[in-house]
């Protein structure tokens, strides 16, 4: 019986820690108090994502970015909120008329 080594190097080794084995990484769905603060963050922060995962202890910046682009902006539009200013869409589009 053979045994097939798996041979990372350090790059790897360092990125499977980062994004994998991390004890103190959290998994599964964002908590409702997660999603505010990063529409909280979003609103100063913009699309720097680094930056909000450091808020968000146990959290990946390229998670938070997939998160929002999948439902907390659809979720602010359904609330009548431009996810790009945080203002309200109908006061968005006066402006763009104008």
């Amino acid at each position: 019986m053979t045994r097939a080594s798996l041979q990372r190097c350090g790059k790897s080794c360092r990125l499977r820690w980062i994004n994998y084995l991390r004890p103190d990484l959290k998994r599964g769905a964002f908590s409702q108090q997660e999603e505010n603060l990063i529409i909280e963050l979003h609103a100063v922060l913009s699309n720097r994502w680094s930056q909000i995962a450091t808020q968000l202890p146990g959290r990946k910046n390229n998670e938070i970015k997939n998160l929002w682009n999948s439902c907390i902006k659809k979720k602010l539009r359904q609330r009548g909120i431009d996810p790009i200013t945080h203002k309200p869409l109908s006061k968005v589009e006066k402006d763009k008329e104008t």
